[in-house]
């Protein structure tokens, strides 16, 4: 009986998974979209090969726009405070904020070369093409 109790306590808060993930309605796009393969195969006689390269074209079209992110990605300023957090030692994270004070790390800002781009645009695009 607790665990009923403690269940519906949680749902509650929680909301239900729909909102979270964008709606009922991108739900039902990404279970059409999928059924395109067992459609294709269960009517028109698709063999491996077309479900193969249709999922090959669909990471073709993911790499794509992942690197139109990138592209077009600004090259705005991060803190170091918030540079710091992406370290994912915490006892390295911990020696370097104690040797510097929270308020520089705060007003300390860097902004990243506009031309990183030049260098991981292609990086992206030889490690991605070596997965397709």
């Amino acid at each position: 009986m607790e665990n009923s109790q403690e269940t519906k306590s949680v749902s509650t808060t929680t909301g239900s998974g729909f909102s979270r993930l964008g709606g009922a309605n991108s739900t039902r796009v990404l279970i059409a979209v999928n059924m395109i393969p067992a459609v294709g195969v269960l009517f028109f006689g698709w063999d491996a090969f077309n479900v193969v390269f249709l999922f090959w074209l669909e990471n073709l079209v993911i790499g794509l726009f992942a690197v139109l992110k990138m592209v077009a990605a600004g090259s705005g300023q991060i803190s170091m405070a918030n540079l710091i957090k992406q370290i994912p030692v915490g006892q390295l994270r911990s020696r370097i904020s104690n040797r510097v004070d929270a308020s520089q790390l705060k007003s300390t800002k860097i902004s990243p070369p506009a031309t990183i781009n030049f260098f991981l645009v292609p990086f992206f695009c030889v490690h991605y093409g070596g997965f397709m």
